[in-house]
């Protein structure tokens, strides 16, 4: 996300005071059987959900292609070399990971806990968030993929926005986000969660980074940003990401590049796509979520 560009009257725009108090760190809980984010990235990484702490010990298929993220991550640990035909990332493999019904079902179950979740406890006002969200995996010995950093200093945000980081893994210590408490404090300490635990900061303000990763243990991770509705200056990304906002039956998609791949669009410019509303499930929602986790 390298530049300085911001929009116009982000900084100038005048928050409410509840922004303020509820962008202060605050560690919440969600439901897990209702919301199985462990199982589902597992599932779309192609890893045993019951070893994502130890991904990199597990054997690494020789002549088939690998999740990317687990390819990035294996590099930064300096692992064995993978195979070509594990490293190759060309347009074809882009959009089997990102087509794939293991993705699918992460993404609506995330839609479902944005709604459901992140909405209600934003005031239970609509918002627009991140979409897809930021998904990391770190192994031991894995390098500092994050640098000390807000993300005002980054092109594509804005005021208003709230920082989530949901862990699928235990962290602590070097295998943890580092954050400061409050803009400029510096009094940075590492978060420390539970899987079903995620965390709430005001990451456009505050700074945050990780470190190398001197534990035995790997670090699965998705990350993401909302904005409420009535303060969202814009909706056409988050930082380099597309954006959708939730609705009173569903949520609105707004066309990004990201949509060439995850929504198979093989023709037209992004720029000239109308936004695409969606319809959530209600009234058989235990059948879809059953279906989701099988």
């Amino acid at each position: 996300m390298p530049g300085t560009k911001k929009y116009k009257d982000s900084e100038q725009q005048e928050l409410p005071q509840w922004l303020h108090d509820y962008r202060k760190p605050t560690i919440l809980k969600y439901d897990t059987s209702i919301y199985p984010f462990r199982q589902l990235v597992a599932d779309w990484l192609g890893v045993p959900s019951d070893q994502l702490e130890t991904i990199h010990l597990l054997p690494l298929p020789e002549a088939s292609k690998v999740n990317p993220r687990i390819c990035q991550a294996w590099k930064a640990a300096k692992m064995p070399r993978l195979t070509r035909e594990a490293r190759i990332m060309d347009a074809q493999t882009q959009r089997q990971v990102f087509q794939s019904d293991a993705y699918h079902k992460l993404m609506e179950t995330y839609r479902l806990f944005v709604k459901e979740v992140i909405a209600p406890d934003c005031g239970d006002q609509n918002i627009v968030y991140q979409a897809p969200p930021t998904t990391r995996v770190v192994l031991p010995n894995g390098r500092s993929t994050i640098s000390m950093h807000s993300d005002k200093e980054y092109s594509g945000h804005q005021a208003a926005e709230i920082n989530f980081w949901l862990p699928l893994t235990k962290v602590g210590g070097t295998n943890s986000l580092w954050l400061e408490s409050a803009p400029g404090k510096g009094d940075f300490e590492p978060i420390e969660l539970e899987y079903g635990q995620f965390l709430k900061f005001n990451g456009y303000d505050c700074r945050h980074y990780t470190v190398d990763n001197e534990t035995d243990q790997c670090r699965v991770s998705f990350d993401f940003r909302v904005t409420p509705s009535e303060l969202c200056l814009q909706r056409k990304q988050c930082g380099e990401f597309c954006v959708e906002e939730t609705t009173s039956e569903g949520y609105i998609a707004y066309p990004h590049k990201f949509w060439k791949i995850t929504r198979n669009m093989t023709h037209g410019e992004e720029e000239g796509l109308d936004p695409i509303e969606y319809i959530l499930p209600s009234e058989d929602k235990a059948k879809y979520m059953s279906t989701l986790k099988s």
